[in-house]
This record gives C-alpha cells, sequence and structure tokens, in this order.
C-alpha cells in the first residue's frame, strides 16, 4: 500500500467518500465503506468516538437520538 504522504506529493486530485458512501448508506457503516471502494474512491473518513465504557465506535453524533431517522434504508 502506498504511503499517504507520497498520494498527497503527487497533487492529484483525490475523491474522499465522507462517512463511506452516505448518499445511499447510513453514514460510517460497513455496506457505506465497501460501496465507497467499490465506486474507486481514494479515501474513506469516518468519525471514531469513544463510549462511556471505553469501546471506539465509528460514529459522527455525539447521541443516537441526534442521527436523522431520514439517513436510515
Amino acid at each position: 500500500m502506498e504511503k499517504l504522504i507520497d498520494f498527497i506529493e503527487r497533487k492529484e486530485i483525490v475523491i474522499v467518500s465522507h462517512r463511506g458512501n452516505s448518499a445511499e448508506f447510513i453514514e460510517n457503516t460497513i455496506p457505506a465503506f465497501k460501496s465507497a471502494i467499490e465506486l474507486n474512491t481514494d479515501m474513506i473518513e469516518l468519525d471514531v468516538n469513544i463510549t462511556n465504557d471505553k469501546k471506539l465506535v465509528c460514529f459522527h453524533n455525539t447521541s443516537i437520538g441526534d442521527t436523522p431517522i431520514s439517513s436510515i434504508n
């Protein structure tokens, strides 16, 4: 795998999927990430938070209540 710094220094256009393919899948989920990979994006931006019991989760908001129900397919 190529080093990120080498990739950026080539100064090409970089396509980054925001939380995976969040246009078609629930953001920050495995299906969203897999779809972004299938679409040949160069990078995936994702969010990592820590729960009260010290577990890492891939989730953007600070509360599940902040997630719009319309984003759930």
